[in-house]
This record gives structure tokens, C-alpha cells and sequence, in this order.
């Protein structure tokens, strides 16, 4: 087996176990038992709550209860239960390729009243196994007292040490597990996914809400879904999509509002560009006017001259008559009679002077009437003017208002109450009005150096901030990559960590305990890039090794040494063989003194005595031995006796040890009675020298030397079973025969010496050849111990890993200390930023509006604007205050002038009067003079006189006329003068208005067709253009008022400005009051608001073609990149999952010939844009290159309106765009699961809707229910881990199935490699499609408070009973 399984389980103090250790037989477990014996709450004690941690208490009951909460299981009853309990649950498992044993458990602590249980949980992977190597309670106090009490948290990680791993919260655990045991890469909602699935496996509910329309959803969820790594390039795609389209959108607001300032500046320009044409226009009419009139001025001062010539010549013809007439005058008057005549004259004369009286009241009348008719008109006309002049007031003041509101000037609202009063009030407060306005634009003036400082502090802060933030992200994907590498390295330590323990567990001669595994894996485990010298991991090893090798080398070089002994012990032993075997004959042990001086003694100087005596021939072995034995303990065995038996014949002193001086005893028995003398030639002894030594000893054969008298003391006595030698007794200890005295024992002796000698010497050989076995085993230990030693796993890929980290982790750092140095800048920027805001709040403070560079910078421009409005209000105002009081002059003149008329009324009735008087009597003196005949000479004198008149009537009015003439001259003189002035006015003003109009030209705001076609330097062309411009615009320009537009485009300004901030735009007023607005973004080369807008619109078609790219590289990415391949993949894939599931339940037949068949079914098309999921996947599997283009733009226009659907559908909801893609994307929702069946001989396959699910047995409904849900956790485990344990829980397993079904449903569950804990009432498990099977069977009588188990094992031939 090439994957982790379940081979062990264990419970402590948990429930009603003590202590119980469940072995699995290849990862399967069965509890059987009667229903309330306790078999759902072991298994579920295990799975899945070993897996996760997680202790909810719906999750321990198959029904999903919460009615029994976990401290019930630790505590029991509250009356009869514990009060303080832990208990440990724990699963080992077994990998059999790698012969690694890992081990998962938790640890809970219940109290009772306590508000929540403590919870730890452990890994053990260093290979020791609980109850052999390490225990999860108190061992020693157990041998001590037999209670095993469970370790605490702390206990539990010391015991532990380096070879494992303790935590105390619950998601950490789980996260281990995940990690360790199954191997999930990604984050841990797979294995969530896994577990919540366990728990539906675990207990199906065969009731009527269970329907095969349920197993779908689970079945469809049980697919793997895309992930975020094979989502990532479209999701960069998105990313990049979102950003594009938000950069779209604001692009499309921007230019919203540019549009809008773009019109209002266009108006504004082209208002001012016709009244430039206008003027221009106008200003060319009134110079040729002018031009026309001075002509025509001319014309007529030379007419006038031409006048006074004539009228000269007349009046010197008219006063010669005159002359003439006064001469006849005079004659006539000489005539008689012509008192009366004088009288009539005089008369004539009064009538005259009354008629010229008259005349001139006649004409005072008159022309005062017309002077008040005139002041009247001038009255209304002043009237109507100061009206217009107090509704322009009142709009001066409305745009005074408004720019007091933009500059929020609140003096101006004194200063306007002020002016509403009216009267001096007004020019009184106009200077002061003129200093506040002053004081204003030095505060404002000052906010604006304040606001720059600020804007640039914060334009300091804002690039600092984009750095920071550049910053930030490369340390983030810095952080991300030593994360990986982090990962990586942990990996590599984990799986040198497994190295480690398969290589322990591989051993043969190194010896190495779970203390000494602990060690290295704790130097391991502090292996870092700070303590990266792997020699400390190896250190022990190298110890142990050494300690090892030692022993061996001790233990070889004391072989050797014993060898050395030994093949010396054998030389020895061989030189005495061989002197034996050549002449050398028994001899009593002596010391090496006695020995040196016999080798050099020289001959018949004597003989010890066992060599010159032999045994009487009547004495058995036993006596003769006894005899010598006795001798020899006495000293006497191997004295010398010498010739005579005198000391006298050694030459010297010490040239021997011990020796005989024979002291004959008489009348007693002597050893002559068991000895006799045998002297041989060299001794130089007689029988008569040894008789004599003999016989100084007596004999006493049964003696008890033990109890003798002290009187016995002085006599030498030897006797079978001891001696005494004066004071000296003894008892011996019998050999078992003799050895030296006569010479067959000699003979026997050296014999039995020299077999004895080669027996050792074969001994000794037989030794050699065990010692040398022994060292040559010793150096194979040494190599064995030397080759697994050197076979310990190397650092190689941990130590490539660790450089990688280190390297990840100094780029790591880098960009830590970058990312730490942009954040102090960033903050110091903000500190100055936000000391600069300070500032600009407090200044600001009276302010509401006026809060930042560019409103303050808008509001200061204004200030010429309201200097210049204001200047106009007050001249308008004085001339208002002028006309009024010219007004008042003007009635006052009236008045006075009526009083004259009504005086001139009555001087005219008088002359009237006096007129009446005056004719008559001129009437009556005309009559007298008619009757007296001078009438006809008074006709004569009258016609002179009336002649004389008319001609002095003539040259007077040809003088006047003369005179009118001569005014007229000069009228026309100074007439011509004026309009040659006002013509070079006119000029001058046509020059300047030609040159405004260029230079409007010239700023190119207003586009002009055909302007390229006109040379504007000359002055026709100017002309001629601004008239078709003047003509042209004024439609459009000539309705608009300057002012509403000039308001109009500040309010467009001051709003777009917000939006358009980062364009800088800027309002400049020239020097003649024209208004530029410019983007001063590149103040090198600004951009007028028509220039930025095509700049934007150029953007916006940029940023659409992107889109449209990123449209197309999204269809592209679903179709053919490497989304598109990994739907394909899992398409693929789920189609191969699902046809093997398909064959499988096929070949399910069951003992009712129930037959299933699952499909997965292609969705049908939702509309008739979009493609049907048939037609959509067979695309999607086909070779892409081999597509047509009318397909693919199938599959776009498909994924087009999926996509426009996903983005309404995030509109509508607000939510994440890419959310609904991904869904949209999710290949599982494309189809339907779909259940068919078919029954006994049926050939057709059916589809198992709920309606014919209900109909059919309880055994066909749980193989319609099983097969797909096993199905579903083959999948979830598909993402795990190679060598990922595959496990599931059945509780009350395959309930109503029967027997021929059940084999079956066994076989499904070893066919699909799963291992599982099943619990059942009637199950065994054995059949012959399960290979093998740990039973447990559960007693619980009467819901006792103890659990008693029957342990059997199915070896997948015969059920065998386990002794515990």
C-alpha cells in the first residue's frame, strides 16, 4: 500500500472506556452491536472528530442533534458523573511503503460548571507509537498505583518533545491534520468540504425527504471547482478589465465634465470673438462713415466759401440801392404837409416796437414752452436712465454677490445693506469697502501661499504615498515569494524529517532510541537560517556513532587482545606440550624459586621425594591418592632428600626451599608401610637414605588430626585424611588420583597432562576461531554501523531550500527596510502635509468654501473681477445720484420758468392792449391824411422807406446770412477738424480692435473653417472675415449675454475643477480682462480645455480598445488559454470520473436485479444568443486550431452575453464582478446529474425520478443512495495528497439491504480502495469481497456504565476470535 491507512485507534478516560486500543486490519473497522450499546458514539468519537478538532455537538450524533454536548461524554450525568475529567482520543496511521507510523489525537478537559472545555490536540510523527514508546498518561505513577492518569498539556509536550507537535486551538489542529496526514495544497475549505461531506456519508438519512434530486446538488458539489491558481489569468484579466473600466468610467466623467466647461468656454470664446468681429465690423463702418462725412463736410466748406463771395458781391449792390432810395427819401420829405405824416410814422413806429414786443414775448413763450418741454424730456430720459442705471446697479451687485460668495467676502454683505439705504452712505463707506476687499485679498493671498505649500506638501505626501505603496506591494509579493520559499523549506524539512525516521526505522546495527530520534528531530526542527549547520541535526548520530563504534572497536581490539592472549595462552600451552611430549615429567607445583635452583642442581645431589618412592602394591587408587594428597598439602610431596639426608651437601645457601632431615621414628608404623624406595641413578640416593626419610614420618591410616591432643604435637604423623607436623595439622581433600609418586602414576599423569594440554590447545584453537569470527563480525558491525551512519539523509534539497529562503528572505528584507524608509518618508511628508493643512484649516477656518489651492486661487482672480464690478458700481452710482440731481434741477428749472411764463402772459396782454390803442389810431390818422391828398406822396415817401427797409432787410439778412455763412465756415471748419480727429480716433480704435481680433484669432479657442486660406495681416481679409463671423455667430453668440456667460463658465469652472483636479486647471485673466483656461498638468506645454478634451477623448478610445482587447483576451482565455484548458481538463476529467462510476454501478447487479446508471446530462440553452451546454462543451473539447471562425465567434457570442448577463446581474446586486464570472464559468452548473435505472429483465435504462425512487425497496434505495455519495468522496479525496488516507464513517452501514447486496456494497467500497469504520446491529462483514476486517463487537446490558468488547478479525476467508 502506497498511502497512509488507519491502523490503530485509541481512547483514554473518554465516555465509558478507561482505556481501549482498537487495531484496524488494513484501515477497516466494523462495531456491531445492539442499538444503545454505544457503537454510533465510539465511531463517531473518531471520525470525524479525531480529523478536525471540531467538538460541536451535532456533529457527534447522526441525526445532527445538539441535545448532547461533548462534556456529557467526559462527565456523564451531573449526579452521578465526574466533576474534573481529560480524555484523549487519538488515530494512528501506518504508511507500508515507507514504514513510517504519524499519530493525530485530541485532548479535552471538561469541568463541570466550567463555561467552555479545554482542548489540545497533537501530532506525533517521529515513529513512536503510543502504548509502546510513549503514553498519554502518567506511566510511572501507573506501575506505582495502577491509575492511569492522563498527562496534561504540558506533560503531553514534553513527552512529545521535537517528535511531534502540540496545539491548543482547534483550527490550528485542523490545519495540521490537513497538512500531515492528507496533504491538502490549498486553503483548508477542500478539506472542510471533505469532512461536511464525511458527515452526510456517515449518516444518510433513508427517510422520504432523502431523493435522488438531493444527491445531485452533493454529487455537482463534489466536483473540483476551478481554483484561484487556475482562475489567476483570468483574473488578472478581470483585474485588468476592472481597472480598465474604472479608468473608462472616470475617463467618461471627466470628460463629462470637460465637455460641459468645453461648451461653456466655447460660447464664452465665441461670444467674444463676435463681439471682436462685431466691433471690428462696426468700428469699419464708422471710419468709412466718418470718412463719408468729413467728404461731405469738406464739400460743404467750400459750397459756404463760394456763399461769401456771393454774398459780399450782393450786399455792395444792395447798399448802393439803398443809397439811391434815401436820396429820393430825402427829396420827398422836403414836401409840405407832412406832420401827420410824421405822426402816422411815429405812430407806425410805436405799432412796430408793440409787434416786435410782442414777438419777443411771443418767442420767450415760446421758447421757454419748448425749454420746459425739453427739460421734461430730459427729466423722463434721466428717469429712464437712472433706472437702468439702478437695475444695472442691481446687477453689479447680483454678480458682486455671487463673486462675494465665491471669494466669501462677508464684508460685502455690510457694504450691500449699506448701499440698499442708500444716499452718501455709499461713497462715505466706498473706501472702506475698497480696504476690507484689500484686507480680504491679503488673507486670501496669504491661504494661497499657505495652500500651494500645502498642495505641494501633499503633493510630496501623495508621491511619497504612491511609492510607499509601490513599495508596500513589491514587499507584499517579496513577502508572498519567502512565504513560498518558506513553505518550501518546511516541506523539505518535513520530508527530511520522514527521511530521518524511515532511515531509524531501516537500522540494523546502529542503535538509536526515540530519545536520541527526539534530539535530532529538535535540532531539526531548529534548523534555520540561523542555525543552519546541519552537523548539529547530525550531532547526535555522530555521537551515538561514535559512542558505537567505539564499543565495536573496544570490543574488536579486546577480541583481538583476547586473541593475542589466547595464541600466546596456545603457544604456551604448545612449548609445554611439546617439552611434555619430549622428556619432561610431573611435577608437583612449585614456585619458580624451588624450580630455578633444581634446573641448576647438579646430579646425585638428590630427589624430591614423590620422584625416589613409589606406592605399596597393595593400595588402592583411592589410598594412593589420598596418600599423595596428603604429602602434597603437607609440604612433604616435593621435599628434597638429599644424600645422607645432611643440609651440608648445597653448596650454598638458598639452593633450595624445602627439604627432609630424616629423624627415624621408632615403634610406630612409618610410610615405609606404604611407600617404597625407587631411587634412580642420578639422584645419588640409596633405598636406605629414603627408607630412612620414610620412616621419620609416622603412619596413622584413619586418624582424626582434628582431634588431637596437644601432647601429639611433637610427633610427626601423615595418615589418609590428614597430618600433623608439630603444631601444624591439616586435613586434605582427595584428588582423584595420584599424579607424582611412582612411576606409572608419573606416566598416567603426564598422559593425562598431555591429553589435557592438546584438549586445551584445541580449545584454545576452537577459541581462536570464535574470537576471529567474533572480530571479523565485529568489522562488519563496524561497516554496517560506518554505511548507515553515512546513509543518514543529507541536507542537499533542505540546504537548496534554506539558500533559497535566505535569498527570498534578504529580498524579503530589503524590501521590508524600503517599504519601512517610504513609510517614515511618507509619514514625515504627512506630519509637514498635515501641519501645512493646520494651517490652511485655521486660516480657512471663517471660510466654508474656501478650502483648498484651487478655490482659493479661483476666488483671488476674482477680486479684479469684484475690484472692477465694484469701481463700475460706484461710477454708475454717482452718475445715478448725477441725473437725479439733474433731474431736480431740471423741475426746479421748470418751475421757475412757468413763473416766467405766467409774467410774460400778462406783459403780453398789455402790448396787446397797447397794440389795440395804437392801431387805432394810426386807423384815424390815416383817414385824415387820406382827406387832406397827401396820400399819394406818403405812398411815395412809404414805398421809399419800405424799399429802404426791404433793401436794408436784405443786406441785413444777407449779412446775417453772411454772418451765418461765416459761422457755418467756420462751424464746417471745426466740423472737418473734428472728424479728420474722430477719424484717426475710428483708425486708431480699428487698429486696436483689429489687433484684439487677431490675437483672439490668433489663440486659435474658436475653430474657423478656411482660416489657413486667409492672410489675417492684411486688413482687408481681417475685415472681410469678421464680418462673415459677425453674420456667422450671431444666431448662435449675439442672443448670449456676456455676462451670463462669463457667470456661467466660472460656475462650469468651479464645478468640473473638482473633478478634473488632476489636469491642474487654471483660470487666468489677461490684462484685458480676456479669461484663459488652461491645463497646466505640463506647464511646459499646457493644453486648452478643447486640446485636453480631444486628449481625453483620444484616452477614452484608448482605453475602449483595450477593453475591447481585454474583451477579446477574455474570450480567448475562456476558450483557448488556460482557463479554457482547465475546463476542458475537468470536463474531461468529470466525463472519465463519471463513465467509471457509470461501468461501476453498471456492474452492480443487485439480488433484485436493480441495475443504476448515472449520466451527466448538458444543460439546455438559455436563450437563443447563447449556445446549448451540448454544443458549448463539444466546442470547448475541440482542438481550438482546428475550430472555424464562425465557431469560435459562437463560443464568444455565447460567453458575450453570459458575461453582459454577470456584469447586470453585479450591477443590480453590487457585487463583485468576478464573482459572477467565476460562476458563470463554473462547469457544474452547465450540467445535471441525472439517476437511471433499470430492473430484472428490462433492457432499456430509466430515469430514477423521485416518484419511481419511492416504489422501491429499502435495498435498492441504499444502493441508489451509496454508490453516488461514495462516488462524491472518491472525488474530494481525488484532491488530496498521493498518499492521503481515504476514509469514510457509515453509520448503521448499508441498513436494509440484504445479504447478495450487501457483498456487493462491501465490494464497491475495496473496488474504490476506501478504508472506513462502519457501525451495524446485524453486519459481520465477512465476505469474500472484503480482504479483511477488525471486528469489535459492543456489549452494553441495560445501559450499564461499562463497555465490554469481543474483538474478532476476517482475514477474507474465515471470521477468527481475538484473545485481548
Amino acid at each position: 500500500m502506497k498511502r497512509w491507512q488507519m491502523n490503530r485507534m485509541g481512547v483514554l478516560n473518554f465516555w465509558l472506556y478507561d482505556e481501549e486500543v482498537f487495531e484496524l486490519e488494513q484501515g477497516r473497522l466494523l462495531f456491531r452491536g445492539a442499538n444503545g450499546s454505544g457503537k454510533s458514539v465510539t465511531m463517531q468519537s473518531f471520525i470525524p472528530l479525531v480529523l478536525d478538532g471540531d467538538k460541536r455537538p451535532e456533529r457527534l450524533d447522526s441525526f445532527g442533534s445538539r441535545d448532547r454536548r461533548m462534556e456529557y461524554y467526559l462527565l456523564g450525568d451531573s449526579e452521578t458523573g465526574h466533576m474534573d475529567r481529560t480524555g484523549y482520543l487519538w488515530i494512528e496511521f501506518y504508511h507500508e511503503e515507507k514504514q513510517i507510523y504519524k499519530t493525530i489525537g485530541i485532548a479535552l478537559r471538561a469541568r463541570r460548571g466550567a463555561a467552555q472545555m479545554v482542548f489540545w490536540g497533537f501530532l506525533l510523527e517521529d515513529g513512536r507509537r503510543i502504548n509502546q514508546d510513549i503514553y498519554l498518561y502518567d506511566y510511572p505513577n501507573w506501575l506505582e498505583t495502577k491509575k492511569k492518569v492522563p498527562l496534561t498539556r504540558k506533560a503531553l509536550t514534553e513527552a512529545i518533545g521535537a517528535g511531534g507537535i502540540v496545539v491548543q486551538e482547534q483550527a490550528s489542529y485542523r490545519e495540521i491534520v490537513r497538512k500531515n496526514i492528507f496533504g491538502f495544497k490549498e486553503n483548508d475549505d477542500t478539506y472542510k468540504d471533505l469532512l461536511k461531506l464525511l458527515l452526510e456519508i456517515r449518516s444518510p438519512k433513508l427517510s422520504k425527504e432523502f431523493r435522488p434530486s438531493s444527491i445531485y446538488s452533493i454529487l455537482a458539489n463534489s466536483l473540483p471547482a476551478l481554483t484561484e491558481e487556475e482562475l489567476g489569468d483570468l483574473s488578472d484579466v478581470l483585474e485588468d478589465m476592472d481597472q480598465i473600466s474604472e479608468r473608462l468610467e472616470e475617463l467618461q466623467i471627466q470628460i463629462r465634465e470637460m465637455e460641459g466647461l468645453d461648451r461653456q468656454y466655447d460660447n464664452y470664446n465665441k461670444v467674444l470673438l463676435y463681439e471682436a468681429s462685431l466691433h471690428l465690423k462696426v468700428l469699419n463702418r464708422r471710419v468709412d462713415e466718418q470718412k463719408k462725412a468729413m467728404n461731405d463736410c469738406r464739400r460743404k466748406l467750400d459750397a459756404a466759401n463760394d456763399c461769401e463771395i456771393a454774398f459780399k458781391n450782393k450786399i455792395t449792390n444792395s447798399e448802393l440801392e439803398i443809397m439811391k432810395a434815401q436820396s429820393e427819401l430825402d427829396y420827398l420829405m422836403r414836401s409840405e404837409g407832412l406832420e401827420k405824416t410824421r405822426e402816422l410814422e411815429l405812430l407806425h413806429a410805436q405799432n412796430n416796437k408793440l409787434n416786435e414786443q410782442y414777438t419777443t414775448i411771443n418767442k420767450r413763450l415760446l421758447e421757454n414752452h419748448n425749454r420746459i418741454q425739453t427739460w421734461k424730456k430730459e427729466i423722463e430720459e434721466k428717469k429712464t436712465l437712472c433706472d437702468s442705471l439702478f437695475r444695472n446697479q442691481d446687477s453689479l451687485m447680483e454678480d458682486l454677490e455671487s463673486y462675494a460668495r465665491i471669494m466669501e467676502f462677508y464684508e460685502h454683505d455690510i457694504y450691500h445693506r449699506q448701499w440698499k439705504q442708500g444716499g452718501e452712505d455709499y461713497v462715505r463707506c466706498a473706501e472702506h469697502w475698497l480696504q476690507d476687499l484689500q484686507v480680504h485679498q491679503e488673507k486670501l493671498s496669504q491661504a494661497i501661499q499657505i495652500a500651494e505649500g500645502e498642495r505641494e506638501a501633499c503633493s510630496d505626501m501623495t508621491k511619497e504615498r504612491e511609492r510607499w505603496g509601490e513599495l508596500y506591494k513589491k514587499r507584499n509579493l517579496a513577502e508572498e515569494e519567502y512565504v513560498l520559499a518558506e513553505e518550501q523549506f518546511n516541506s523539505s524539512k518535513m520530508q527530511l524529517k520522514e527521511n530521518i525516521i524511515g532511515w531509524r526505522q531501516s537500522l540494523v546495527q546502529f542503535e538509536m532510541d526515540h530519545e536520541a530520534v527526539g534530539n535530532i528531530l529538535k535540532a531539526l526542527s531548529e534548523f534555520d537560517k540561523d542555525n543552519r549547520n546541519f552537523e548539529t541535526v547530525k550531532s547526535t548520530v555522530y555521537t551515538l556513532f561514535h559512542e558505537q563504534n567505539q564499543r565495536v572497536i573496544n570490543k574488536i581490539l579486546a577480541l583481538e587482545q583476547q586473541l593475542r592472549e589466547v595464541e600466546e595462552k596456545r603457544e604456551l600451552l604448545q612449548a609445554e606440550l611439546d617439552s611434555w611430549k619430549s622428556k619432561k615429567e610431573p611435577e608437583p607445583v612449585r614456585s619458580d624459586l624451588r624450580s630455578e635452583c633444581r634446573k641448576v642442581r647438579a646430579e646425585r645431589m638428590g630427589a624430591p621425594l614423590y620422584a625416589v618412592c613409589d606406592f605399596s602394591a597393595d593400595l588402592t587408587e583411592v589410598e594412593k591418592a589420598q596418600i599423595e594428597t596428603t604429602l602434597e598439602q603437607a609440604g612433604i610431596l616435593d621435599a628434597w632428600i638429599l644424600p645422607g639426608g645432611k643440609m651440608g651437601y648445597f653448596a650454598r645457601e638458598k639452593d633450595e626451599e624445602i627439604w627432609i632431615e630424616p629423624s627415624e621414628q621408632l615403634g610406630v608404623s612409618t610410610l615405609c608401610e606404604v611407600l617404597e624406595p625407587c631411587p634412580f641413578p642420578e639422584s645419588g640416593l640409596t633405598r636406605e637414605d629414603i627408607a630412612f626419610v620414610l620412616s621419620s614420618f609416622c603412619w596413622n591410616k584413619n586418624h582424626d588430626y582434628e582431634q588431637d591432643s596437644p601432647e601429639l604435637a611433637a610427633v610427626n604423623q601423615i595418615g589418609e585424611m590428614g597430618f600433623r607436623l608439630g603444631a601444624l595439622a591439616g586435613r586434605n581433600h582427595t584428588k582423584e588420583q595420584a599424579e607424582y609418586i611412582g612411576i606409572e602414576s608419573r606416566k598416567r599423569t603426564k598422559k593425562r597432562i598431555l591429553d589435557k594440554l592438546e584438549q586445551q590447545i584445541c580449545e584454545l584453537d576452537n577459541q581462536q576461531s570464535g574470537i576471529r569470527e567474533e572480530i571479523q563480525q565485529g568489522y562488519k558491525k563496524q561497516n554496517t554501523l560506518i554505511a548507515e551512519k553515512d546513509c543518514f539523509p543529507d541536507d542537499k534539497e533542505m540546504q537548496s531550500c534554506l539558500d533559497f529562503l535566505i535569498n527570498k528572505g534578504h529580498l524579503f528584507q530589503a524590501a521590508v527596510k524600503q517599504e519601512q524608509e517610504a513609510e517614515r518618508v511618507y509619514h514625515t511628508k504627512e506630519t509637514v502635509w498635515k501641519e501645512r493643512k493646520v494651517e490652511l484649516t485655521e486660516i480657512t477656518a471663517a471660510w466654508t468654501r474656501l478650502k483648498t489651492l484651487n478655490v482659493l486661487q479661483e476666488a483671488i482672480k476674482y477680486i479684479a473681477d469684484y475690484r472692477l464690478l465694484l469701481s463700475q458700481l460706484k461710477t454708475e452710482y454717482v452718475h445715478y445720484l448725477s441725473l437725479q440731481n439733474d433731474c431736480e434741477n431740471y423741475q426746479t428749472y421748470i418751475d421757475e420758468t412757468n413763473g416766467q411764463l405766467g409774467e410774460d402772459k400778462q406783459e403780453l396782454t398789455i402790448v396787446q392792449t397797447n397794440q389795440l390803442m395804437i392801431e387805432s389810431q394810426i386807423s384815424q390818422l390815416k383817414e385824415l391824411i387820406a382827406a387832406i391828398g397827401l396820400e399819394e406822396i406818403y405812398t411815395k415817401i412809404d414805398e421809399c422807406k419800405k424799399k429802404k427797409e426791404a433793401l436794408n432787410g436784405e443786406v441785413k439778412k444777407m449779412q446775417e446770412e453772411l454772418q451765418a455763412n461765416s459761422r457755418l465756415q467756420g462751424s464746417l471748419s471745426n466740423d472737418l477738424n473734428m472728424r479728420q480727429e474722430q477719424l484717426a480716433e475710428v483708425m486708431e480704435s480699428l487698429e486696436e480692435a483689429v489687433l484684439k481680433w487677431r490675437a483672439e484669432m490668433e489663440l486659435g479657442l474658436v475653430s474657423v473653417e478656411n482660416i489657413n486660406t486667409y492672410d489675417l495681416t492684411v486688413y482687408q481679409n481681417a475685415v472681410y472675415l469678421s464680418e462673415q463671423l459677425a453674420a456667422e455667430y450671431k444666431k448662435v453668440s449675439g442672443s448670449l449675454l456676456k455676462d451670463k456667460v462669463i457667470s456661467d463658465l466660472i460656475a462650469e469652472f468651479g464645478k468640473v475643477n473638482v473633478n478634473l483636479r488632476e489636469y491642474v486647471l487654471e483660470r487666468e485673466s489677461l490684462e484685458n480682462g480676456r479669461t484663459i483656461i488652461l491645463s497646466n498638468r505640463d506647464r511646459m506645454n499646457p493644453m486648452t480645455p478643447k486640446q485636453l478634451l480631444k486628449e481625453l477623448l483620444e484616452k477614452e478610445a484608448e482605453q475602449k480598445l483595450l477593453l475591447t482587447e481585454h474583451d477579446q483576451k477574455l474570450y480567448s482565455e475562456i476558450i483557448i488559454g488556460s482557463v479554457g484548458k482547465s475546463i476542458q481538463f475537468k470536463i474531461h476529467q468529470a466525463y472519465d470520473w463519471i463513465d467509471k462510476m457509470d461501468r461501476l454501478m453498471k456492474q452492480r447487479n443487485t439480488s433484485s436485479g436493480l441495475r443504476l446508471s448515472l449520466k451527466w446530462i448538458p444543460m439546455a440553452q438559455r436563450s437563443e444568443s447563447e449556445l446549448d451546454t451540448e454544443t458549448l462543451v463539444q466546442l470547448l473539447l475541440s482542438d481550438t486550431e482546428r475550430l472555424e471562425d464562425n465557431e469560435i465567434n459562437k463560443m464568444i457570442e455565447h460567453f458575450r452575453k453570459r458575461i453582459l448577463l454577470a456584469k447586470e446581474s453585479a450591477k443590480e446586486e453590487q457585487g463583485s464582478l468576478r464573482k459572477y464570472i467565476n460562476e458563470m464559468l463554473d462547469y457544474r452548473t452547465w450540467f445535471t446529474f441525472r439517476l437511471d435505472f433499470r430492473k430484472g429483465e428490462q433492457s432499456n435504462y430509466r430515469e430514477l425520478t423521485n416518484s419511481r425512487f419511492n416504489v422501491l425497496s429499502g435495498g435498492e434505495k441504499a444502493m441508489a443512495m451509496y454508490i453516488p455519495l461514495f462516488a462524491a468522496a472518491n472525488s474530494r479525496y481525488s484532491k488530496a495528497g498521493a498518499d492521503a488516507p481515504k476514509i469514510l464513517a457509515l453509520d448503521e452501514a448499508f441498513a436494509g439491504v440484504d445479504d447478495s447486496n450487501m457483498r456487493d456494497m462491501f465490494e464497491l467500497l475495496t473496488d474504490m480502495d476506501f478504508d472506513y469504520i462502519m457501525t451495524s446491529q446485524v453486519l459481520w462483514g465477512c465476505y469474500d469481497t472484503v480482504p479483511s476486517l477488525a471486528i469489535y463487537e459492543i456489549h452494553r446490558p441495560k445501559d450499564i456504565d461499562m463497555v465490554t468488547l469481543l474483538h474478532y478479525r476476517w482475514n477474507g476467508k474465515q471470521k477468527l476470535y481475538v484473545e485481548n
